[in-house]
This record gives C-alpha cells, structure tokens and sequence, in this order.
C-alpha cells in the first residue's frame, strides 16, 4: 500500500514538473491546443451520441411493432385452434 501512495505522488510531481516546464518554455500554448482538440473530440462524442440514440430509437420502435405482431400472431392461431375443434 505504501509503494502504490509512493508511486501516485512521484507521479503527481512529475507530471507538475512537466506542466510547469511546458509553461515556462512555450507558455500557455501547449494548454490551448489542448484546451481546443478536447473540445472538438467533444463535439464529435456529441454528435455521435445522438447519432446512437437515434437508432436506438429506431430498435425500440421494431421491437414494439414486432412484440405487437407476435400478439396478433398468437391470437390468430388461437381463433384457428377453436374453429378447428
């Protein structure tokens, strides 16, 4: 347990080193590119969200009309059954 608290920190310094390397030689650009490249992955995740729940939709929709057939189906057969006896 010690060794994993150990590496976490030793973790969290060096990726502050770094950040505050970064800052010091490129400035804040480095965090805008960032900044504007999760954004745009953000958009995408968006639309393509919206894309799934459309079609998910679309397969709940079926799956009620193919439900409601198999009722009918079921109550047909059972009309059938009872003229035939």
């Amino acid at each position: 347990m010690c060794k994993l608290i150990k590496r976490v920190i030793c973790l969290l310094i060096l990726l502050l080193s770094v950040v505050i390397i970064l800052s010091i030689l490129r400035g804040g650009e480095p965090f805008r590119w960032f900044g504007k490249k999760s954004e745009e992955v953000g958009q995408e995740i968006k639309k393509k969200s919206e894309k799934i729940a459309e079609e998910a939709d679309k397969l709940k929709e079926t799956s009620k009309s193919l439900k409601k057939s198999a009722q009918e189906l079921k109550k047909a057969k059972e009309k059938i059954k009872d003229v035939v006896n």
